[in-house]
């Protein structure tokens, strides 16, 4: 279910042209900015690398700060200086648009988290992210298909992110399912 690891940085909407110019001239020379909700915040956070690429194609490049979930995760992170999972998302590099979450961690200058809360936004570097899909993450597990266990997974605003009767065959469904 992780996608890979990633590495965002933050951008000044300002410094935008040269931070692509500096991004193309670094081995990536198809490099460009993407954005899903909002394009006139200030601060955008940019998925600047991200491996393993074939799997997360349509990644690099975008801001993740422009859509609320996945930036209210990464200043969470950011602010805390412990790791901050988003809400439910649907992540570009699943094409079947199920489910998704992004784990971010922050990494600040010098190694360790600034123990003044207001000095961590400045100290930041930038965020370790891994990309989760939530089907994959649980779909296979064995008690799964030997029918051990079977369960729904909602999100904090009630999203169902997982149906364990999903990933069995439609015959299978529903069978001794019972609510807790």
């Amino acid at each position: 279910g992780v996608r890979g690891f990633g590495f965002i940085e933050r951008v000044a909407r300002a410094e935008l042209p040269s931070y692509l110019d500096a991004a193309r001239a670094d081995g990536a020379p198809d490099f460009a900015l993407r954005e899903l909700d909002s394009a006139s915040l200030a601060e955008l956070y940019v998925i600047r690398y991200i491996l393993p690429t074939r799997a997360n194609a349509g990644a690099e490049g975008l801001n993740v700060g422009s859509e609320k979930h996945r930036r209210a995760a990464a200043l969470m992170a950011i602010a805390s200086g412990k790791p901050a999972m988003s809400a439910t998302v649907k992540l570009v590099q699943d094409q079947r648009r199920t489910p998704g979450v992004l784990l971010f961690a922050p990494a600040y200058e010098g190694g360790s988290v600034p123990a003044d809360p207001a000095a961590r936004p400045t100290a930041l570097v930038g965020l370790l992210y891994a990309p989760i899909i939530i089907r994959e993450l649980l779909g296979g597990m064995a008690d799964l298909q030997s029918r051990q266990v079977n369960f729904t997974l909602h999100d904090s605003e009630d999203n169902q992110m997982f149906d364990a009767d999903e990933q069995l065959a439609p015959g299978e469904r529903g069978a001794g399912r019972r609510h807790a």
